[in-house]
């Protein structure tokens, strides 16, 4: 492969995944950041094709993101969720049987919900005893600060650039 085919190819996945497979992303807070996000959701699609995307979020994310026809559901987690709330969400979220689930928030609620998802493949920032968690705990370069560099450096296990992946990381 020659130089620039390198610099342009995707990043190595740590998964296949087939046309019908799907996959979690989660951002639960801060809705500029969950729009900024959907750059790494159009990259799944594009590295992907006929991967079904859902997308957990709380309020009011959820509500903006509910027409998105890139996404096949979006799973909402009520912003102050009872225990019986949170049970229904993890029903929901494991009913789904996802190849891979993407954790682009990497608090401990959403790290609890990715790995109580099931997925047999889950990526997200390697923070504190949350990197336990995932099967791949990306570590991001502390100098990365922008949104879209974090989104871009968590995405890159599942073979995808995140847009035009500013920053960097790698996984474990």
């Amino acid at each position: 492969m020659n130089a620039r085919a390198q610099a342009t190819a995707p990043p190595r996945a740590v998964v296949e995944l087939v046309p019908g497979s799907r996959v979690l992303v989660t951002r639960l807070d801060y809705l500029g950041d969950v729009v900024i996000s959907l750059a790494v959701v159009d990259a799944l699609r594009r590295r992907w094709p006929g991967v079904e995307i859902d997308y957990l979020t709380r309020p009011p994310a959820a509500d903006l993101l509910a027409p998105e026809a890139r996404l096949a559901r979006v799973i909402r987690l009520p912003r102050r969720p009872t225990a019986a709330r949170s049970l229904g969400v993890v029903r929901q979220l494991r009913a789904r049987r996802y190849a891979a689930a993407l954790d682009l928030y990497a608090n401990p609620r959403s790290a609890l919900l990715v790995f109580a998802s099931g997925a047999p493949v889950r990526v997200g920032p390697a923070r504190g005893w949350r990197r336990r968690l995932y099967t791949h705990a990306v570590r991001v370069a502390p100098t990365v600060r922008a949104a879209t560099a974090w989104h871009a450096a968590c995405a890159a296990p599942l073979g995808v650039a995140g847009g035009d992946r500013p920053g960097g990381g790698h996984a474990n």
